[in-house]
């Protein structure tokens, strides 16, 4: 057995001592934090004034901006009896530096169901294999998307590719084929959904973001301009673009209630934590806004909400994307509670301007998290389309080395890879 489970288990349950010795200390921000959050509800405006005015080099945190209130308790609208929704997943495997040639594969999970009198349903996986320029095996490029259609060409794409550029490329592909399921399907209201968060699955993997020609400028200005795509395609129809975050790990509104215990903020002026409390002079804890702090937005709003209730919206704020993004393509989200949890909603900012595709999101996204148990129903579907085995992965590498033998293209592979099949002790 590779693997020691005892020495394992004994390090899993250090942990978890150490977790309990400060379950208290958790459980008291905890509960601050949503008192502050029931506090300055009433109030919100007077935050979101310091939020808007407060200049971001001067902050540690990262709060958004708020659009009409804290905790907001929207219960959802009737769910309609016909609509469309559609949703890409996708999974990929990365390069094998044992293996002869630097390659990669992107596959997508595409689904359209159709709920209704006329219900229907189409479901289908797209496999793409890429290789980089460094390859022996680089061909042309059989696929060049013009600038109209504002995305990268598999020319840009046959660069040498890590594990983030690669998880961006597929998360770029996840939002073009989005985006074209929502041009082909013309049903009204239909609901476009990608797992995970509209911008961060792509945002996070390209930082920094680099000059004008950039890898990470040219893959970003590509999704940005879907996004605008997606938002054209809107303007004719009840369409709406949503990100669904499972079990979110993030914290931007417990950073604004951070703000809101500032002593800066409390005396009337504009927090400043360079000057309050540098980094190299005031441990973390020691910070006065510690007190709410290291609370998740998910623990938050499942204090608050009831099921099927939606919280306030928010404006995510951030150099990178409003930098690349046009502005009714920002980011907001809001936290909406299921039968199972809180998730995170994240929708561009065109659709918060528009009451009836807010709560069309709402409504939607709930009514497909009720069919898939907990989960939207479509994202499911296609997630399993997009997964790939380790037998599909084996397969892969076998139809590839199968190929280049058949083009009779000289194949190598590290001694360290042959010795994985060849163990004899």
């Amino acid at each position: 057995m590779a693997l020691d489970l005892t020495q394992v288990a004994r390090a899993v349950h250090r942990r978890a001592r150490q977790l309990q010795a400060g379950r208290q200390r958790r459980d008291h921000r905890h509960q601050e934090a949503v008192r502050l959050l029931r506090a300055w509800d009433a109030r919100w405006e007077a935050l979101r004034a310091t939020l808007e005015h407060v200049p971001r080099e001067r902050l540690i945190w990262r709060p958004p901006r708020l659009h009409d209130g804290l905790v907001g308790r929207v219960a959802a609208a009737p769910c309609p009896q016909e609509y469309t929704v559609l949703a890409v997943d996708g999974s990929h495997l990365e390069p094998d530096r044992h293996r002869s040639v630097d390659c990669y594969l992107v596959n997508l999970g595409r689904v359209v169901i159709r709920y209704g009198p006329q219900a229907d349903a189409r479901l289908w996986s797209e496999p793409a294999v890429y290789f980089s320029s460094s390859s022996d095996a680089a061909a042309e490029p059989d696929e060049q998307i013009t600038d109209e259609r504002q995305t990268a060409s598999d020319g840009d794409l046959q660069e040498e590719m890590d594990r983030a550029a690669i998880t961006a490329l597929r998360t770029l592909r996840e939002m073009e084929r989005l985006v074209d399921l929502a041009e082909s399907e013309t049903a009204d209201p239909t609901l476009a959904l990608i797992d995970g968060s509209l911008f961060w699955n792509l945002g996070r993997y390209l930082r920094p973001l680099g000059g004008p020609g950039s890898r990470e400028r040219r893959l970003l200005t590509a999704y940005a301009g879907q996004l605008r795509r997606c938002r054209e395609l809107a303007r004719r129809r009840r369409l709406v673009l949503a990100g669904y975050v499972s079990f979110p790990g993030s914290h931007e509104v417990d950073d604004a209630l951070r703000l809101a215990v500032c002593p800066d903020t409390q005396q009337g002026d504009l927090p400043d934590c360079t000057q309050r409390c540098p980094i190299s002079r005031v441990a973390p804890d020691q910070r006065p806004c510690s007190a709410v702090g290291e609370v998740l937005d998910r623990d938050l709003f499942f204090a608050v909400l009831e099921v099927g209730q939606r919280s306030a919206v928010f404006l995510t704020r951030h150099e990178q994307m409003e930098e690349v993004l046009d502005e009714a393509d920002r980011l907001c989200f809001y936290y909406l509670r299921t039968a199972h949890e809180i998730v995170r909603i994240e929708v561009p900012r065109w659709v918060v301007e528009d009451p009836e595709l807010l709560a069309l999101s709402h409504t939607l996204a709930l009514d497909q998290a009720q069919r898939g148990q907990g989960y939207p129903a479509a994202l499911m579907e296609a997630d399993a389309l997009a997964a790939v085995s380790e037998q599909d992965r084996r397969r892969f590498w076998e139809l590839v080395e199968q190929a280049l033998t058949d083009a009779r293209i000289p194949m190598t592979t590290s001694a360290k890879s042959c010795s994985k099949r060849l163990r004899w002790m």
